[in-house]
């Protein structure tokens, strides 16, 4: 019998009917597989990752391929991705000399073990987790080491990002990872649309008051149902303490009501967007619920976090998945295959749904590790193709024809088709909701039973401290008896020894009318705990038949594996129907673009003006299909390092940054074991050259980062900072070994050239451009610093330095 079959036959008794709607998604999934000339998602499982992404792109492509970078290009572009900056002079003289064949993939795995990848990408998960929020100053410095600390030891990208959704601040070893709720206040919902946006690339804030206006498959339910997760938490402040924590309740249900149909639900399940619904919670007894009650100056701790239940939860959400391969890709090539990257819906379909795919399996299969997948974008041919448009010659464009006529033989209005999945989403999705409804009724009749069962169990414990309190009076009282019955028979042996002696004879007697009452009071104290044991054991009779009343109406409940199968069967179908949909969207914009390519033939002979904009719309589809390499600019920080290193800078920051870390160690290091001493230095040294640089990183991102910005704009402060600020005027003076100095020492102008570019361009000079240079500094003897100094502000402002290309 097959997984899916034991699956339904689970659920068979609570809805019948399910088997044919789940397997009608599957068959009309299948039948959409015409749709178009798809690479499958599975062929990464059986070939390198880098073949199976070109076979994908390369099989959807419309038209010609651009063709694959020089040398010079892809090492600056490769540099620039992988470790955040312009390789140094050295390595480019080094690989541009290099004959080798497989230089290019030696290189990628030189950069992907370099220390500056992990200071790279920590800076990347900085931004995309912060959001260029700012962590409470005493977590900055803590927030960036917990990032570069895992990405130095490739940790999986679930992992961290789980530990950003569980960490309460109490641990030290997890706190710096709280700082993505601590830069938000726990601010529910500032968490719930975050997450949804930063982990599920689903921007909920629309369905807050009810169902999204623009896009029929976000609803108010799917808002509240992550907000559920994290709706118990808050910041919490003991007095006198100035350090945040989380805490968290152990109870509390979301419910909402739209503003317009005035419907809605009350005590909603957390659920992933699109995924898993947490539908069975413990129902704990009172005493059961917290690790730590909260009281005041002390924070909540409950047995079940709904918070760390999210954070188990990502590494099997698809959307998750989805989400961060789509995020890794737009890192690699300057735009995610759905775009923008909190825009994942079925109406927004991925350029390439099997690419994206192939991306999300490779991510899990290699653990959630980023090395493997990064390795794998930037061997590919895709990743290195040039940014330069290939030509529409008659020759590129022969395919052309023949590629619509395939399009436009498919089945004609395949919209029709997804109608099938439409329908089983839609009927798989309300029998899952009939089955919560069911339980939900169960649910219902427990309040009162549950009261009960508390109840029972206050009394069972008060009883129970009751029984353990006159049991130790008891022992107590047997202890003082005993001991005054020992000293009465001793004194008695003495007395009757000494029968003369009245005064010892009138101290046994005391004694034994001592021991004589407190054998009494032990008879007492006996009594006492037969009382309190017949109390207690009514007590747990009582909370014992409150058990079973509970017991018996949770039985009723539709079991686990029942509601498991029927929310994935409604996940399953709610994919099918959006694959679907995904496929046909891909085959439009396949067809759209190949009759744009022939219009553009026939423009380009009557109208210029519409030609060009004909083309850049062709550009910009190409470079999202992956037919060519997209122009993109520098981010902040890749433009702030890349400035740095090449003016010369940056040698120095990090040489002053070893030289801390050497003269004073932080704890860290001291006490490290020896073998793991060396990887902690390598953090702490990047850790150190961040924080020599970070007033310089700072203003270039003020400057730089605009979250409103959709399309590359230089602005005014942009271009009075790159001409007039000293922390760009002070790099160009000649100093020490930096670049405007190793310039001012070579005597022959084309030697300055070589140089110049090399550093800053990551190329040879053309020969034009080596008579610039000559042409710059002709006549310029006296003030020759001054010269090279313009020059290389010329070049560090050029478009060419600005882009990634």
């Amino acid at each position: 019998m097959s997984t899916v079959d034991a699956e339904l036959d689970a659920i068979d008794g609570w809805l019948p009917g399910l088997r044919s709607i789940k397997r009608m998604a599957f068959l009309a999934v299948a039948l959409l597989a015409s749709f178009g000339p798809a690479a499958s998602a599975d062929l990464g499982a059986t070939v390198p990752l880098e073949a199976a992404i070109d076979a994908s792109v390369e099989s959807n492509a419309v038209g010609p391929l651009a063709p694959i970078c020089s040398d010079a290009d892809f090492l600056r572009r490769v540099s620039i991705d992988l470790v955040g900056a312009i390789p140094s002079v050295d390595r480019v003289r080094t690989f541009l000399a290099d004959p080798s064949p497989d230089k290019r993939a030696r290189l990628i795995d030189e950069l992907l073990a370099a220390p500056a990848h992990a200071r790279h990408f920590a800076l990347l998960l900085d931004g995309m987790l912060l959001e260029r929020k700012t962590p409470a100053a005493d977590m900055t410095a803590a927030w960036r080491e917990f990032l570069m600390t895992a990405l130095a030891a490739d940790r999986p990208l679930d992992q961290v990002c789980g530990d950003c959704l569980a960490a309460d601040g109490a641990d030290p070893a997890t706190r710096p990872a709280a700082a993505f709720f601590f830069a938000r206040e726990a601010e529910p919902v500032q968490m719930t649309r975050s997450i949804g946006r930063i982990f599920f690339g689903r921007d909920l804030q629309c369905a807050q008051c009810h169902d999204h206006p623009n896009n029929a498959d976000i609803h108010q339910a799917d808002y509240y149902g992550l907000n559920a997760f994290v709706a118990r938490t808050s910041l919490f402040r003991a007095e006198g303490d100035p350090k945040p924590f989380l805490g968290e309740k152990a109870d509390g249900e979301v419910e909402y009501t739209s503003v317009f149909t005035k419907e809605g639900q009350k005590g909603v399940r957390p659920r992933v967007p699109f995924g898993v619904t947490l539908a069975l919670e413990p129902l704990p007894e009172v005493g059961d619920d917290y690790t730590t009650a909260p009281a005041k100056n002390v924070r909540g701790v409950p047995v079940h976090s709904r918070r760390k239940a999210l954070a188990r939860m990502l590494a099997d959400s698809v959307e998750f998945r989805r989400t961060m391969a789509n995020r890794l890709w737009a890192t690699m090539n300057g735009r995610g295959l759905v775009h923008p990257l909190d825009g994942l819906d079925p109406d927004n379909a991925p350029t390439n749904p099997d690419l994206l795919a192939l991306l999300t399996d490779s991510l899990r299969a290699n653990g959630f590790h980023l090395r493997p997948l990064l390795r794998g974008i930037a061997l590919s041919r895709t990743y290195q193709r040039s940014v330069e448009p290939p030509a529409l010659s008659a020759e590129a464009l022969a395919g052309v024809p023949s590629l619509i006529e395939q399009l436009t033989a498919l089945p004609p209005q395949p919209e029709g088709a997804i109608a099938p999945l439409e329908v089983a989403a839609k009927e798989a999705e309300a029998r899952f909701a009939a089955i919560l409804a069911a339980d939900s009724q169960v649910l219902g009749e427990m309040p009162p039973l549950l009261e009960a069962r508390n109840k029972a169990r206050g009394v069972a414990d008060t009883a129970a401290a009751a029984k353990k309190a006159a049991e130790e009076e008891l022992a107590k009282k047997v202890a003082q008896a005993d001991s005054l019955a020992a000293a009465a028979a001793k004194a008695g042996e003495a007395a009757a020894l000494l029968a003369d002696d009245k005064v010892l004879a009138g101290a046994a007697a005391i004694v034994a009318a001592r021991s004589a009452e407190f054998a009494a009071t032990v008879e007492a104290a006996r009594g006492v705990v037969a009382a309190k044991t017949g109390e207690h054991d009514a007590a747990q009779a009582s909370l014992v038949a409150a058990r079973q009343a509970c017991e018996a109406v949770t039985a009723k409940r539709p079991a686990a594996d029942a509601i498991a199968a029927a929310d994935q069967a409604a996940i399953a179908a709610r994919s099918g129907r959006q694959e679907a949909g995904f496929a046909v969207a891909r085959t439009d914009l396949r067809l759209g673009l190949a009759r744009d390519l022939l219009r553009h033939s026939d423009l380009a002979a009557t109208d210029p003006a519409a030609a060009a904009a004909l083309h850049a719309s062709i550009v910009d589809r190409w470079t999202a299909l992956g037919q060519m390499a997209r122009l993109r600019p520098l981010s902040p920080e890749q433009l702030a390092f890349s400035l740095l290193t090449a003016s010369g800078s940056m040698q120095q920051f990090h040489a002053a940054a070893e030289a801390k870390v050497e003269k004073e160690p932080p704890e860290v290091l001291k006490n490290a074991a020896p073998e793991a001493a060396p990887a902690i230095r390598v953090v702490q040294v990047e850790l150190q050259t961040v924080q020599q640089v970070a007033g310089y990183l700072a203003t270039v991102a003020g400057l730089y980062s605009d979250p409103l910005a959709t399309d590359f704009q230089t602005s005014v402060n942009q271009a009075l900072w790159i001409g007039n600020a000293p922390d760009v005027a002070g790099t160009l003076r000649p100093g020490g070994e930096n670049l405007a100095a190793r310039l001012l020492a070579l005597a022959d102008d084309g030697a300055v050239a070589d140089e110049a570019f090399l550093t800053v361009f990551a190329r040879h000079p053309g020969a034009e451009e080596k008579a610039d240079v000559a042409a710059a500094l002709a006549g310029r003897a006296d003030d020759r610093a001054v010269a090279i100094a313009e020059l290389l502000w010329a070049m560090l402002a050029s478009n060419e330095f600005r882009f990634n290309h």
